[in-house]
């Protein structure tokens, strides 16, 4: 799946992700955080950053990035 910025920061927010109830999910989930998160070069190349209650970036630079999200990721 192709998520951008925003989407990518939706998914990390933790309320959006399930809860979880067992081990094996908990790795999934924890999995799914990694994966859809920020790697340094991102947080350059599309300047990430913090706004007070907010996050921004510059929407001209930022690109979709495909992400594996399996059944128990969503």
């Amino acid at each position: 799946m192709k998520l951008n910025v925003l989407e990518r920061l939706l998914i990390l927010n933790l309320d959006t992700l399930p809860a979880v109830g067992n081990i094996a999910t908990l790795k999934i989930k924890q999995k799914l955080i990694t994966d859809v998160g920020f790697s340094e070069d991102e947080l350059r190349d599309y300047d990430i950053k913090p706004d007070g209650n907010r996050i921004t970036w510059d929407t001209a630079k930022e690109q979709a990035v495909e992400i594996e999200i399996g059944e128990q990721g969503v």
